[in-house]
């Protein structure tokens, strides 16, 4: 879809005839979850207040010192000549970033970097199954079909050690994973454990993959443009 006025009515205007479904979502929801990328139109709406505070304004300014951090550890073994895959380095500084920015635990730094590494393994096996939507191929024990079901195994392992580790100790962090767990402070309504999950895969699928693509494409075009290169330098 690339017209606003279709973008509008499908958004806003006439948001309640048009619901998400169908294979592609299905495939999506086998890794994510019911989560407010994937979740109907009425869990939306439920959903929907207990994200939201996560990403105000006020909260975004705050995640910048943890996106620097990521970048400086990123990017501190790059040398002058040194030739690199940009979409791969793009893809480990963006896990990191939404890692670290989600989980500020004392296990958050080994829970964001195993998330950081589970990530691109379980997005290639979610674009498999959107392209391939029948349940029976991806349960092949072919390899790349292993190593998604290992890296979804990491995954939610971590995940739920990191949200019972909050449960125990709800005080004092910033962070978008404790947001996530305060819940819809006008209605009182807290979302459990499966939910909190789900959002934190909504989170991870959404902000990595279309966060890393933007960051490559950017360096492509930089390096076609060496005049604007060297302003940025």
């Amino acid at each position: 879809m690339n017209s606003a006025v279709a973008a509008m009515q499908v958004l806003v205007s006439r948001q309640d005839r048009f619901d998400k479904g169908g294979p592609v979502m299905e495939a999506a929801r086998e890794l994510v979850g019911n989560g407010v990328i994937t979740c109907k139109a009425d869990d939306h709406r439920a959903q929907r207040p207990v994200v939201k505070p996560a990403f105000h304004r006020s909260r975004v300014a705050g995640y910048t010192e943890v996106m620097r951090e990521c970048v400086v550890e990123a990017t501190s073994s790059w040398r002058a000549g040194q030739v690199l895959d940009v979409g791969t380095a793009m893809y480990r500084v963006a896990g990191l970033v939404v890692a670290r920015t989600l989980v500020s635990a004392p296990a958050g730094r080994q829970a964001a970097q195993v998330m950081a590494e589970a990530l691109p393994e379980l997005l290639r096996g979610l674009l498999r199954r959107m392209l391939i939507p029948a349940d029976w191929v991806h349960r092949v024990p072919t390899p790349a079909n292993r190593r998604f079901d290992a890296a979804r195994a990491r995954l939610d392992a971590t995940i739920g050690e990191v949200i019972a580790q909050y449960r125990q100790q709800e005080q004092g962090r910033q962070d978008l994973l404790s947001q996530i767990m305060v819940g819809d402070e006008d209605s009182g309504r807290r979302p459990g454990d499966a939910e909190v999950r789900d959002q934190v895969m909504s989170v991870l699928a959404a902000g990595v993959e279309t966060s890393a693509s933007l960051l490559a494409w950017t360096f492509q075009l930089l390096a076609r443009h060496p005049e604007i290169q060297h302003r940025l330098w």
